[in-house]
């Protein structure tokens, strides 16, 4: 049922972050040109529609590896059990975690009020949580350190700009944004691999 929801609250997520993103490309500084602004309109939302489903793995699933945390054991200390790689993590009834489903097509027709609210990665025992995230452009990107030991977020983007930023334990949560759609930016900590 968790898995349910989470899959369920990434598909909204994604909806969102398609239907404010795709279409007409914003200029470098995130902000849409006045053409494409002011012929927008905003969602009505009783006419709006919504997605649901489920994404089940065809196959068997790759054989998670064990990620080696010899190297810091400040982070080993906060698992009981080996951590694994997330490349392929199944859920229940063969369905998949950590799945984005998103629309692509030209929605620049529509304005979206741009959200407040954060999206947030934890650094918990050297793993982000979640391991996926969807957030919408222009949405801030909140990041904490709750390990006892310095990290860094790395996003390693295509079509945005690329930041690495140290984060010491217990220091103020890193905020920052995308001004782009880019579906799967990968992240990445260049102190703990």
């Amino acid at each position: 049922m968790k898995s349910k929801l989470i899959f369920l609250l990434g598909i909204l997520l994604i909806l969102a972050a398609a239907m404010m993103s795709c279409g007409k490309k914003q200029e470098p500084s995130g902000v849409p040109s006045s053409a494409a602004s002011e012929a927008a309109r905003p969602v009505d939302a009783s006419t709006a529609g919504s997605i649901t489903g489920t994404v089940r793995l065809d196959g068997k699933p790759l054989r998670m590896k064990v990620i080696n945390m010899a190297a810091e054991p400040k982070c080993a200390q906060e698992h009981s059990s080996p951590v694994l790689t997330q490349e392929v993590v199944p859920g229940e009834n063969g369905t998949l975690q950590n799945v984005v489903v998103y629309l692509q097509g030209d929605f620049s027709h529509y304005k979206f009020d741009e959200p407040q609210t954060p999206a947030i990665i934890d650094q918990e025992g050297c793993m982000y949580n979640p391991h996926v995230l969807a957030l919408r452009t222009g949405q801030p990107l909140e990041v904490i350190n709750s390990d006892p030991v310095t990290h860094n977020i790395h996003p390693v983007p295509k079509d945005n700009r690329e930041w690495n930023q140290s984060q010491p334990p217990g220091a103020m949560p890193i905020v920052q944004s995308f001004a782009r759609e880019e579906v799967a930016i990968p992240v990445q900590c260049n102190v703990h691999p």
